[in-house]
């Protein structure tokens, strides 16, 4: 384990050892110098005024600079006259009414289904009467339950 370490090692750092070697032999990179281009913020409203033609603008334009020009790039071509129109075929005399399509067969019902019949045949099921409120504790109960509430009050005062 300790062999692959030290190889491992020695060639990381000849390797560190030519990149520097080499990015000192580069030769230097001549870049041609820029030439700086003078920029002005126009605003929206500026640009308006200048296509109406109004003489309060910021930069002047003239105002025949907004008409376009007349390039015969920009002119239509003359369009081809159109050729005559051949004659019209002679008209068909007899004609050739094509026949009525055949009505389609007429679909038998299905027959009835059994279980449909038998479920029709049934009477109709009642619905199970709704259950009756439970009355509660009768008075008995009630004088009971308040002297056993009565005695336990008692048991926890003393």
């Amino acid at each position: 384990m300790q062999l692959g370490f030290v190889i491992s090692l020695v060639l990381h750092i000849a390797l560190l050892a030519w990149a520097v070697l080499n990015i000192q032999r580069t030769p230097q990179i001549d870049v041609p110098s820029t030439v700086a281009i003078s920029v002005a913020i126009v605003e929206a409203s500026e640009v308006t005024r200048m296509k109406q033609g109004d003489q309060n603008t910021k930069t002047l334009e003239s105002k025949a600079a907004d008409k376009p020009s007349e390039d015969d790039s920009q002119k239509e071509a003359p369009k081809p006259k159109a050729a005559p129109a051949p004659p019209p075929p002679p008209p068909v005399e007899a004609k050739v009414e094509p026949p009525a399509p055949p009505e389609p067969p007429k679909a038998e019902p299905p027959p009835p289904d059994p279980i449909e019949q038998k479920l029709a045949a049934l009477p109709p099921e009642k619905a199970p009467p709704p259950p009756e409120p439970d009355p509660g504790p009768s008075p008995e109960e009630q004088e009971a339950l308040a002297a056993r509430l009565e005695a336990e009050r008692k048991a926890a005062e003393a």
